[in-house]
């Protein structure tokens, strides 16, 4: 900033109080005598600062946010034996994390994870998230038997979770691997909605759009 612009926002800015009376504070404290007693005042010496170790959190932060709005359902659910990190908190790293920037479990140990301010926001110990858990908490899926295609598996699905919570007008949520025209009509029959991955073979029909 030039002085002019400096002195303009020495004489604008100011902190409100939650009794509605204002302060003035100085945005260059350099330029002026502060006591060396004062304990409102941290001297930093500017060549010395140095950032380490930084981290994503705003997307993060969100993801977090829009999952506690879910964690009941979870907790009731996965949490009913104890483990040094709940699965219901190992679901939502892995939730938060095909938000945020989708990859392998491996990935998201070695370099999403750690990279990423989850471990304050959720609260988990250090050296606690590895791969091995999060497969472990994939694994406490439900799961079929035998070697069923993803794509097959839609029905048997769909009755699942009718049977277990009832009917409903729910919103789907798949990867590309289990989509067919069959299995959207079957959600569509249901009065459901879906948000699903477009299978390579006919991202072409929809480039246009």
């Amino acid at each position: 900033m030039n002085h002019s612009a400096q002195a303009r926002w020495l004489k604008t800015v100011e902190v409100f109080q939650g009794q509605g009376e204002s302060a003035q504070l100085k945005l260059f404290p350099s330029q002026a005598e502060v006591p060396a007693d004062d304990p409102e005042v941290a001297r930093v010496l500017v060549k010395r600062v140095r950032l380490e170790r930084t981290r994503q959190f705003g997307a993060c932060w969100l993801g977090w946010e829009l999952w506690k709005r879910l964690d009941r359902f979870f907790e009731q659910a996965a949490d009913r034996e104890s483990a040094d990190v709940p699965w219901s908190l190992v679901a939502a790293v892995l939730a938060i994390n095909r938000l945020c920037a989708p990859g392998s479990e491996l990935a998201v140990e070695q370099r999403w994870y750690p990279s990423t301010a989850l471990g304050d926001l959720l609260a988990i110990e250090e050296g606690k998230i590895n791969d091995t858990r999060l497969y472990r908490c994939l694994d406490r899926n439900e799961t079929f038997d035998g070697n069923r295609a993803d794509v097959s598996t839609m029905e048997s699905i769909l009755r699942m979770v009718e049977r277990k919570y009832g009917k409903a007008r729910r919103i789907w949520k798949m990867d590309r691997g289990i989509v067919s025209e069959e299995n959207l009509q079957a959600i569509r029959n249901r009065g459901g909605q879906y948000l699903v991955g477009t299978p390579r073979s006919q991202m072409k029909r929809f480039e246009a759009e």
